[in-house]
Parts: C-alpha cells; structure tokens; sequence
C-alpha cells in the first residue's frame, strides 16, 4: 500500500463528464518494475447514473405500495363527541401499526378534538385516504422516473459536449469560448478577462531549465517525447526562446546553433530540428514562439483595436496573448496522423530566474490555473555539480526557490550529473525541495544519446507522467501505421539502435570542409552544422561504420598552395573516405570550397555538396572544364566584372534579408534512372527543404551538360536545377550536389538518402548496397503530398513562404517577363 500512490479526485469527474465522483488509481514508480493498473473510468459517470435511477424505481414502486398498504388500514372518527372520547383513549393499535399516531388534523372538524388516528382495521368505516394514497403511490414513481430520465439525458449531453474535439480554427482568435470550456480564476480580475479555448483532454508537459544553460534540457525533452510515444501516445511540442528575434534566421551559428529550416519555411532554433528527429514530428512555424512574435502579435491588435481602449500592458495582455498560442499551437496535428495531439511539450528556453523569463513564468502560471487539475505538470531540469568528489544539491535548491517564487512549483526534478545520481542526494533533494523522492530523476551522461529514453524509463519517468497527467484515462495509439519507415517505434528500438552503433568496428572517415573552423571550439563548429553531422551519423549506422569527422577549414584552402596551411588541409582531404561540402552565406572562404570540390572531382573522392557546396562544385566544373577562368557567383561578384554561373532569382527582395529567399519544402523532379532517383527508392518526385536565393544560370546549362555534368533534378517548372551528378563515363565513384538541405530530414531508423549513398560510396558498398536501399522504398517523408503542410502548396510560386505568397501579383508578372526574356 505504501509502495503506491493513490490519487482521488473529484473536480476532474466533474469537468470532465459533467457528472460527480470520486476516483481512485494505483501506479507503482518505484524500482525498475513499474505496474499500472487501469481502471476503465470512463463509464463510471454513466454506471453510476444508471444505478441511482434503479434504485430510484425499487424506492419509489416500494414507497407506492407501502402507501398503500398503510391507507388500507386507516380508520377514520368522524365528528367525535365529546361523548365519544373514551373511545379515543382505549383505540387498540393492530401489530402491524406501531403505535398510536397522530396522521393529520381534520382542517374541516367543527370540533378541535376530531384527530385522525390510527386505529383497529376492524372498525366499520374507511377513510377516503385509501383512494388518494394508492393515486399518489402510483403516481410519484413514473413522475420520478421521468425527472431522472431528464437529468440522465442532460448530463449526457453535458458529457458529449466536453469531450468534444476543437478544430483548430475555433481556437484561432481572442473571441468568447465555445460553452462549457470555461475554467480557472481569470473571471476574477477586475477587467474582462479574454476566454481561452481550452482543449479538453489535452495534456501538457512543460520542460524548464535551473542553474545554468547547455546541460542537456532540450535532449531531456525530446527523450521525455521519445518515452511518450513509445508508450503509444500522439505527443506535439513547442519551443520557447525568450529572446526579442522573430526567429532564428538572421542569427550566427557559430553563437547559437544552426539554423533548422521547417517543412513550412520558417527558421527556427536547432533544438527544434532534435525534437523533429528524436520523435520523427513535422513541426510548424507555430511551434517556435519567441518573445519577438508575441510582441509584434500584441503590437498588431493593438493597433487593430481589438483591446477596446484598455491600457495595453505586460501582464495581463502580453502573457495572455503566450496562453492563447500556447494552447491553439498544442491542438495542430505535427505527426501525420491527422489526429489531434494528447499531449503537448513545452521546452521553456532559458533559465529560471533570467530576467527575459520571468514574463513566461507568470504565463505558465496562468496557464497552470486555467487548465483542470492534472492536465499540466512542471519538470525541471537542474545541474548537480561534482565539487571534491560529492554531489552538490544547493543550485537545485535555489532554483527550485525561485520557481517558486514565481508561483510554480515542480512535480519532477530530472538531475544533469555525470555519474547516476547517489541515493543520499535524491533523499536530500526530495527533502529540500519538496517533491516526493520517487520523483527525483537521474539523467546522467551515457555513452549515447539513444540510450537516455530508455534511462529515463528506468527511473520511472512514465509512471510519474501517467500519476501527474492521469495518462491512463486515454488510449493508446499504434504509430507505426502512420510512420511504417522510421524504425524506431519502442525503446527497444532505441536500445537495438544504440547496440548497433557501438557494435561497429570499423572506421569511415569523413572530411567536412566548414569555414572559421581554427576560431571556434569543436563544439561550437559542430553545433553549427548540427543536422549534417546527426545525418553522416545516421548514415554511417545504417552501413555498419563509425563515422569520424575530419574537420577542414575552407580558409586553409582558400591560401597560396606553396603555403603550409593549405597543404595541411589538403592532406586532410587526402585522408578521408569522402567529403562533404555544406551550404553557408556569404564570400568568405568560399573559393577554399571551390577548391575542395575540384579535388574530389579529380581524384574521384566520393563528394557531397549541400546548398553552397553545390553552387561551388558548379563554380569549380566550369573553372576546369568550361574555361570559364574567374567564374563565380552573383552572390558574391555584386558589381558584376566577372562571368556569372549561379544568378539571383528574381522573385526574392533585398530589402528584407529576414526570409527573403526559397524557404521550406519544394517539389523535386527526378530523371529515371539517376542515381539520385534510385536512391529515393525509385521516384521520380519528392519533396526536400530548401533555403538559398541564388540559382544556376541557365544560360550555361547546356554547356555544361555537354562537358559531363547532368542535371538529374529541376524543380516543376523544369527551369530550375535542382541536382547535379558527374556523367557515368567519367568513373566517378559518387558525385553529388543538391540546392536543397535533405539533412533536414534526416531520421535515426531512416538516414537521410544522399548522406546514405555518400556513407555506401565512401565504404565501399555502394555496388551491393545500392539496390538493397532502392529495394526498400523511401520514407513517406519524401513523397510529395505526405506532408503536415500540404495544404500551403501555391500553384503559382511552387512554395510555402508566407512572405512570397503575400506577393503573389508581383511573383506572378515578374515570372512571366522571365519567360519573355527567355
């Protein structure tokens, strides 16, 4: 009994089903074992009305016929006198009748004396109470009957009616809620409060950081998702950053991270390209909220009025308007079930006790009081420092004091340590911060990422999820039917994953030719190209090698070739198994990675260029084959003295560099027969994301199709290249380059297609591996049509950017004078 929690509640009933009731459930989270015992609650309500009409009926016919019964034997005096009252006092009570009582005065006696007795059934007159109590004994059970049927018939509606799922349109706008969904305090301000749609049902898990940043909150989320799905649960997630940009686009990776290009164009935070992996999601740009767009959102109705003159200020009206996307974004379908989410993760960026925080904590807090009891939980994340050999708990404990200030207090506190976390600090950390032990969690470092799911699995993260959450009341889904290619469905998939990768020996190395790689950290740099790398990963598992990445710095390359740093890094290039080239903005360095394509070209180094690394591989095929000495791109020739391969496309604006270019997934068409096409598993169209402005002129395309270099992929209108390969008869072993970035899409069961033939080629099994892979078929995720953001498609630009779209007239004339200039 101890070793349970066992959890009653009565408001939930009550929300939930419109009807009252105590609820009971137990969850062991202790030891290694954990065992659920589901209760099916669902129909409780209705059992329990049921029964109460049954019972009802039996009292009610009982009562009747007790009625009676009883009238039968009531024996009326009428008009006594005086006379008459020794009668009264000798009346004799039958054993059937306890005792003498009096029934009722007689309002229409002339004398006070008259009273209604009980008396002897041998008496010669009854009363007409015999006809009246058999007419009210018969009458009041079908009369109940009917009422209870009413209640029954609208408590049932009631329940309907709550349990009903919200399009995610209701929950667009700042209106009045539907009825029925209201709940919480915010009817008690002072000024009308706006009604939040609430998504009934809807679970929420907010992710929060304590102590200090970078201790592995993001990868503790998106395992937390991980856990969750592999449970059978349809899991959604958002991403907050308290910072004033609107998005991560115009931000250096080198200081935050690479900048992750969603299906639908936005740029957003590398974290978000994790949770995509790690849970096999396609998030939206709602997912991502920042300070940036809450502003400019309340800015907007503002000036729209739709504030109706009130002073317009940061609490309540800015972390409102946080609640509202908070719970409309957590109501969007992001894993290609079509299906509503259960349950919605909040990583909150930061720190607790950041200044640029503070205004999410009083939003979370006003979203913790809207929602039902258990429909929100608050995990914490803290670092457990190891000074002289001991665990230190006073940063967990002071960040959990401020969290508290804030009015939230933590239900699960996942420690960050590099060794598991001993028992004597969990006991003083459930002691010190108030939570109970059980809850506690050790998230400490582990030889791969793939094995922390199912370690926190073995801390009994699920079964403190499903006691907070009351998990148990929603049924679980079989996710493998809308995802049947990831691999990864239970955390013995993890766990088989994890095995696979360390049961590799032998080594495949891999040159990725990055710029201002000597001025940053490895981390840094890695962090940078965060989703190529994660793909070279994936891919290597898929092959049965360990990848190791050779980092070569592009402006080694771009020295004198007498210099010693550039034969340096020519020596690296030698070194490796193949090379990859990824994109980039801006002049810098940008003939180092001419010069990295030209030597895997000549010395026939399996070679993959992204993006940037593309458009060099053109540069650099028409320097050596074309003669075109000095050829470059536009992108970084703006006064236009030199020859130019790659040109501006002339729908993007210079005005605004913020998504000012091809943004989020385009139609790809492939050539039968290509490699590129086969390693697709076949097709002919797919969909990959892409994010550049400059493309290959057309002018020279020809030309270089005659010198060997074929453009196997164009976009729809069959204008635009989209991939390059070098023709079979030159004995290339591999050579590829794409505009788009399939990095993107690159998952742990389901690597990436390009890095794929790259990781085949650079082992040596592209011969035999080759139709293997094209045997199997590709991914959903690449088929066109598949994806979340379908319905963005424009037939007249071929693209999902927002900003585009906006400025489809001027898109559509400028196309057409194109087409005229040929």
């Amino acid at each position: 009994f101890f070793r349970r929690h066992i959890c009653f509640d009565h408001a939930w009933c009550m929300n939930t089903f419109g009807f009252p009731g105590s609820m009971a459930y137990h969850i062991d989270v202790l030891g290694n074992e954990h065992v659920e015992k589901k209760m099916l609650l669902h129909e409780i309500p209705m059992a329990i009305s049921m029964g109460a009409f049954a019972l009802c009926l039996v009292g009610l016919s009982s009562l009747g016929a007790f009625a009676t019964k009883w009238s039968s034997s009531l024996y009326v005096s009428a008009q006594l006198s005086p006379a008459s009252s020794s009668v009264i006092a000798n009346v004799q009570t039958m054993p059937h009748v306890l005792g003498p009582r009096p029934i009722s005065l007689n309002p229409r006696a002339q004398d006070s004396s008259t009273l209604l007795y009980a008396a002897s059934p041998t008496s010669s007159r009854r009363t007409s109470a015999h006809g009246l109590g058999a007419t009210l004994g018969h009458a009041i059970a079908p009369l109940m009957a009917a009422l209870m049927g009413a209640v029954m018939g609208l408590v049932w509606v009631l329940r309907r009616e709550a349990l009903r799922p919200l399009d995610p349109l209701e929950l667009s706008g700042h209106g009045p809620a539907p009825q029925g969904q209201e709940w919480g305090m915010l009817s008690l301000r002072g000024s009308a409060p706006p009604q939040f749609p609430l998504a009934h049902g809807m679970k929420y898990c907010v992710v929060m950081g304590g102590v200090t940043g970078s201790v592995g909150k993001s990868m503790t989320c998106a395992s937390v998702g991980a856990v969750l799905k592999a449970a059978g649960y349809r899991v959604t997630v958002i991403k907050i950053d308290p910072y004033l940009n609107t998005d991560a686009g115009l931000m250096s990776p080198y200081e935050h991270g690479e900048v992750f290009v969603l299906e639908d164009g936005a740029e957003v935070d590398q974290d978000t390209g994790l949770y995509e992996r790690m849970m096999d999601l396609q998030l939206r740009r709602e997912n991502h909220i920042t300070t940036g767009k809450i502003y400019s959102k309340v800015i907007q109705d503002e000036r729209l009025g739709k504030y109706l003159g009130q002073t317009v200020q940061m609490i309540p009206h800015v972390s409102d308007e946080i609640v509202s996307q908070i719970l409309r974004v957590s109501q969007i379908c992001t894993d290609g079930s079509g299906e509503t989410p259960q349950i919605c993760l909040i990583d909150m960026g930061g720190t607790v006790g950041d200044i640029e925080s503070q205004l999410y904590l009083e939003a979370l807090r006003t979203l913790k009081m809207e929602l039902p009891p258990n429909d929100l939980c608050l995990l914490q994340c803290s670092l457990v420092p190891v000074i002289n050999g001991m665990q230190k708990t006073k940063p967990t404990q002071h960040s959990v004091q401020e969290l508290r200030a804030a009015g939230l207090v933590p239900d699960i506190i996942v420690t960050r340590s590099e060794e598991k976390l001993e028992e004597a600090t969990r006991q003083k950390i459930s002691r010190m911060c108030g939570v109970p032990v059980q809850a506690v969690i050790s998230n400490h470092n582990m030889a791969d990422h793939c094995l922390v799911p199912s370690m926190l699995a073995d801390e009994g993260l699920t079964g403190l999820l499903t006691t907070n959450l009351r998990l148990d009341f929603f049924h679980t889904n079989d996710l493998t039917i809308s995802k049947p290619h990831t691999g990864i469905h239970s955390l013995d998939d993890w766990d088989a994953l994890a095995a696979r990768k360390s049961a590799a020996t032998e080594e495949v190395v891999l040159a990725v030719v990055a710029r201002s790689v000597r001025n940053n950290s490895k981390a840094d740099i890695a962090d940078s190209y965060r989703s190529v790398v994660q793909a070279l990963e994936h891919a290597a598992t898929h092959v049965n090698r360990k990848a190791h990445i050779l980092w070569v710095d592009s402006c080694e390359l771009d020295k004198d070739p007498g210099d010693d740093t550039y034969k340096r890094a020519i020596h690296k290039l030698a070194c490796a198994d193949g090379i990859v080239v990824p994109g980039g903005f801006g002049d810098t360095a940008v003939m180092g990675k001419v010069v990295a394509a030209n030597w895997a070209r000549r010395n026939k180094t399996p070679f993959l260029g992204l993006c940037l690394g593309m458009q060099m591989a053109v540069v650099g095929f028409c320097q050596d084959e074309l003669g075109l000495d000095g050829c470059t791109s536009e992108e970084f020739d703006i006064k236009g003295q030199s020859t130019h391969v790659l040109s501006y496309m002339p729908e993007m604006s210079n005005n605004y560099l913020g998504n000012g270019m091809i943004l989020g997934a385009r139609r790809i068409i492939l050539e039968q027969g290509s490699l590129i096409s086969k390693l697709y598993g076949g097709l002919e169209e797919i969909t990959e994301r892409q994010r550049h402005r400059y493309e290959v002129n057309e002018q020279f395309i020809p030309l270089m199709e005659q010198h060997g270099l074929k453009f196997v992929g164009k976009d729809v209108s069959g204008k635009r290249m989209e991939v390059i390969e070098l023709d079979r008869i030159l004995g290339h072993p591999f050579f590829l380059g794409l505009q788009c970035h399939p990095e993107f899409k690159s998952r742990p069961g389901f690597p990436s297609p390009p890095f794929l033939g790259l990781l085949l080629a650079a082992s040596g099994q592209l011969k035999d591996g080759l139709p293997a892979w094209e045997a199997r078929g590709p991914a959903n995720h690449y088929k066109p049509g598949s994806s979340v953001m379908g319905e963005y498609w424009s037939s007249e630009v071929d693209t999902w950017n927002p900003w585009l779209k906006a400025r489809l007239p001027v898109q559509k004339s400028i196309k057409n004078k194109k087409s005229t200039n040929g």
